[in-house]
């Protein structure tokens, strides 16, 4: 339904609760309920991701400055 989803997280979020939840989605306690989560891993942020996103912030930005003009 959604293959290309994904979440961000801080620095200081709780990985084994994230685990956890995801967990209880894979597998749900009852055996006739539906799989909310088929499939999921985790990665770490690549850093031409990281400045890709600052460039897109930045692009952001400078055309709300020039949109407030």
């Amino acid at each position: 339904m959604f293959p290309e989803c994904s979440l961000r997280l801080s620095r200081d979020s709780n990985l084994p609760r994230l685990f956890r939840t995801v967990e209880t989605m894979t597998k749900p306690p009852n055996s006739s309920a539906p799989k909310l989560v088929e499939d999921y891993s985790v990665s770490q942020t690549t850093l031409e991701q990281v400045f890709i996103r600052f460039a897109h912030e930045h692009d952001v930005r400078e055309h709300d400055v020039r949109e407030a003009k």
